[in-house]
């Protein structure tokens, strides 16, 4: 999902590129969290895949009323695959189209 980085990190995710960018610049307490996972399990990647998602299951989200209709606007999206106009979108968001648009590009705006 595309919020889903602003739901894990709660920060601005538009600064980020395709580039790699270590996540200790981004987050560093969810870096500090995640370090020992790595280092423990270096060498038992079953051990490593059942630690790390308990870990980032017991994760607090960021979830706000913006967010919540992004998702549900890509939820739609993918349920018509991709077969709509940006009117039916708008029937069932309530949102302008200058609104969705900007919550698309950035899910952490200001709310409109």
């Amino acid at each position: 999902h595309p919020t889903a980085l602003y739901k894990i990190l709660g920060t601005d995710v538009t600064s980020l590129s395709n580039n790699f960018t270590e996540l200790n610049t981004i987050n560093k307490q969810l870096y500090n969290k995640l370090l020992p996972i790595f280092i423990k399990n270096a060498n038992n990647i079953p051990n490593f895949i059942v630690e790390f998602k308990k870990n980032i299951e017991a994760l607090e989200i960021t979830i706000n009323e913006d967010v919540k209709k992004i998702d549900l606007a890509v939820d739609y999206i993918i349920e018509k695959e991709g077969m709509l106009q940006i009117v039916d979108l708008l029937k069932i968001i309530p949102l302008s189209q200058k609104s969705l648009e900007v919550k698309f590009k950035n899910p952490c705006a200001a709310s409109i």
